[in-house]
């Protein structure tokens, strides 16, 4: 089962049906679809997949508009320039730009080992690598602006604040680091066990969202306190959870096969089954569907 537990203020428990429509469903990744990305204007889905591949999307027709290869498996992938590019991340440790026809505008070898997540926010990029360092780049041209080193673990997931003012990253050892980058000295300013392998602001930066093991929870916390404002018990590991883009809700994939959104405001709570294990999340920008990206498919479910 799903339980609703509001810590401040207390609230009552509650269960969310389930949900049967999946409205949506397009094939073509061979390989898990560990990435997702929404245009600024709503129109376009990129994927990117263990398949070494992007995907473009257009949302209206769920119409696949083109596929970009590359030489290695994927895991993260953002649209940048105004929509007209994309930049993906993955296994060899570098960061590829592409523009939306195919053709290689950027290419920076970014991390010594795996790129696991990619954050990107106003003039700055940051790539989470398994070589335990957090890179910030300058945009557009992936200028290298500083690194963060943790102690040797593998960084999962990263994300900055809207107004690039903070940084949070989570790694292998379950430790969540919150970083002030307007600080002179790149220390962390908040530590905490959430065994994290995922982290997203809200998109007014007042929030932010992570899984925690134990108990397995998904915790909503308010960035300038550090204090956890919402929790969710949940029956299996997230796998990945984005905030909606305007309401209160928060989309997460589990690993037991679950998609769900939860408005963590009012506690309401919609579930789906899916069929294969997510492994990305993302919600439209008008709010009306999310998408799911799984084991070589894409689904849709409003």
């Amino acid at each position: 089962y799903l339980r609703v537990d509001h810590v401040e203020p207390p609230g009552p428990s509650a269960v969310g049906a389930w949900q049967d429509e999946e409205r949506s469903f397009a094939a073509g990744h061979t390989g898990r679809v560990r990435g997702l990305a929404v245009s600024r204007n709503g129109q376009l889905l990129a994927s990117a997949g263990a398949d070494s591949a992007v995907h473009l999307w257009d949302l209206a027709t769920h119409r696949r508009l083109r596929v970009i290869t590359d030489l290695a498996p994927l895991f993260a992938v953002r649209f940048i320039m105004n929509d007209t590019a994309v930049l993906a991340a993955g296994q060899e440790g570098d960061l590829t730009t592409w523009s939306l026809d195919g053709r290689v505008l950027e290419w920076v070898d970014a991390n010594r080992s795996v790129i696991s997540d990619l954050a990107l926010q106003g003039d700055l990029l940051v790539s989470a690598g398994w070589d335990a360092r957090t890179r910030i780049f300058g945009m557009p041209k992936q200028e290298p602006l500083g690194d963060i080193e943790t102690d040797g673990a593998r960084i999962l997931c990263v994300d900055i604040s809207p107004q690039g003012r903070f940084l949070v990253n989570g790694d292998s050892n379950g430790t969540l680091r919150v970083f002030d980058l307007a600080a002179a000295a790149r220390r962390p300013i908040r530590r905490r066990s959430f065994s994290p392998v995922t982290v997203e602001f809200s998109r007014d930066g007042r929030l932010a969202a992570t899984w925690h093991d134990e108990p397995n929870q998904l915790v909503v916390w308010d960035v300038q306190t550090r204090m956890a404002l919402r929790r969710l018990a949940l029956p299996a590991q997230v796998q990945r959870a984005a905030f909606a883009p305007h309401s209160n809700s928060l989309a997460a994939g589990l690993k037991n096969h679950e998609a769900l959104v939860w408005n963590y405001d009012t506690g309401a709570l919609r579930r789906w089954k899916t069929e294969e294990m997510p492994q990305s999340v993302r919600f439209s920008e008008d709010e009306k569907r999310i998408w799911i990206g799984a084991e070589g498919n894409l689904a849709a479910y409003d």
